[in-house]
């Protein structure tokens, strides 16, 4: 049996929220705290919680540390119990919950689920430094390669010198082959969602003939992403992923927002959905431009702008189809609430 009590007394709800969401922005609000947007609905300014109580004023979500993972992991109490043991370490066999349904016998380690392990700063400068490596391979892939430049510069209007400034890539035959040539061992791609191991063998996680656009803040490279002109592929890196064994992964460093996220602390700054739109913007003469990569990011800025966008001007510039209206629905109305302007520009 499970001590639920020692659970809800070792493991802290702030810090369960910040490892399990970390997209999320906390911040106090009289007497308790706040996350947004909210971990079980994706709402903002609905979600509360304090030191073992969360409630989600918008769903309805509410329950402690337990519930919590129950919730937003789609886990039995059980399972979800054990998780939270797993975070501190231990597994206790007294004091079970009286709500809970009956359990005996033990968790094997297979059967007990994994969390995200707490990133150190060693490992993310690492994993930063190997994004960076692999951003001049496709770079320097983009220019050797006449056919994959002239798409850039002909057919999408991008000057030569924003594509060397912004370091947009194409990938190469075999990013495994490139880093192995330069002495890196291609595992270590593993951890940034570049390589996959699938039966033993390691396999390029994008396939040859795409970009790719790092996503550069204070210059590190937090994330990538990608875009195929043929429309064949139309995937991204994941930002988690769930392995066999339960352990989760997240992918972008834990800094990242969106692509061009430095441009978001500047007044007047420019959202647009993808990373062609950015591109154009800047060649445009535009200097702050930010692309949410459609609604992969949405998360991601709808939680800074909430707390950073008082008193600043946003220009947005979203598709003119229903996708980009509901994007200048919200981000509008997420940049007025937290106090900022929002312009809305057709192009």
């Amino acid at each position: 049996m499970i001590d639920f009590e020692m659970i809800k007394s070792n493991v802290n709800l702030t810090d369960l929220i910040q490892r399990e969401f970390p997209q999320g922005t906390i911040f106090k609000a009289g007497r308790t705290l706040r996350c947004n947007p909210s971990p079980c609905c994706g709402h903002n300014d609905c979600f509360s919680f304090a030191s073992n109580h969360f409630h989600c004023f918008s769903c309805g979500g509410h329950g402690d540390q337990v519930d919590f993972v129950s919730r937003i992991k789609n886990l039995n109490i059980i399972n979800a119990a054990s998780y939270c043991a797993n975070i501190i370490g231990v597994f206790s066999d007294s004091n079970q919950r009286k709500d809970s349904e009956s359990f005996s016998g033990k968790l094997t380690s297979k059967q007990l689920p994994k969390t995200p392990p707490v990133i150190s700063q060693e490992k993310r400068d690492e994993d930063c430094h190997l994004r960076d490596i692999v951003t001049d391979i496709c770079n320097r892939e983009l220019f050797k390669n006449k056919a994959a430049r002239a798409y850039q510069v002909q057919e999408r209007g991008h000057s030569l010198d924003n594509l060397e400034r912004h370091r947009v890539g194409y990938t190469p035959g075999s990013l495994i082959d490139h880093v192995k040539s330069r002495g890196i061992d291609p595992r270590a791609l593993i951890d940034i969602g570049l390589v996959r191991q699938v039966d033993g063998s390691l396999k390029n996680y994008f396939p040859q003939g795409v970009y790719i656009y790092p996503h550069e803040a204070s210059g590190r490279i937090l994330f990538f992403t990608m875009k195929d002109p043929k429309k064949k592929f139309r995937f991204q890196i994941p930002k988690r992923r769930e392995l066999m064994n339960g352990e989760i992964i997240r992918y972008p460093d834990s800094d990242w927002i969106c692509y061009g996220q430095d441009a978001l602390q500047q007044d007047g700054c420019w959202l647009v959905e993808g990373e062609n739109d950015r591109l154009s913007l800047l060649d445009a003469g535009e200097s702050n431009v930010a692309a949410t990569i459609g609604n992969f990011a949405t998360p991601e800025v709808t939680a800074w702008l909430s707390q950073n966008a008082g008193g600043r001007t946003y220009f947005l510039a979203f598709d003119n189809d229903n996708a980009g209206g509901k994007y200048t629905q919200h981000y509008s109305h997420t940049i007025l609430t937290a106090g900022g302007f929002a312009k809305i520009v057709t192009l």
